[in-house]
């Protein structure tokens, strides 16, 4: 499936297309937020929960790789570098 095509089917849809073939990458908190990763395919989803409302505020699709520099910034690569010194 493109990205392309995952957007064009309805909320629902998208959901249930997720659930089946989704691949959870990372999650993250942000603000009211909680932000979970999925690949899916060529492309990623993020799902934002409100935190306090306990409801799926909305969902964002998308190529771009710029966007999940989010997620990369906490993995924590010092053990490797120690690693490497050794």
């Amino acid at each position: 499936m493109t990205l392309y095509e995952y957007n064009h089917l309805d909320q629902a849809e998208q959901f249930e297309v997720l659930y089946k073939s989704g691949v959870h990458i990372s999650d993250r908190a942000d603000s009211d937020y909680c932000i979970i990763l999925f690949q899916l395919d060529s492309f990623y989803v993020e799902l934002y929960f409100h935190i306090e409302r306990n409801t799926l505020k909305k969902l964002r699709s998308f190529s771009n790789v710029d966007f999940i520099k989010p997620y990369l910034e906490q993995i924590d690569l010092s053990e490797l570098f120690i690693e490497t010194l050794k």
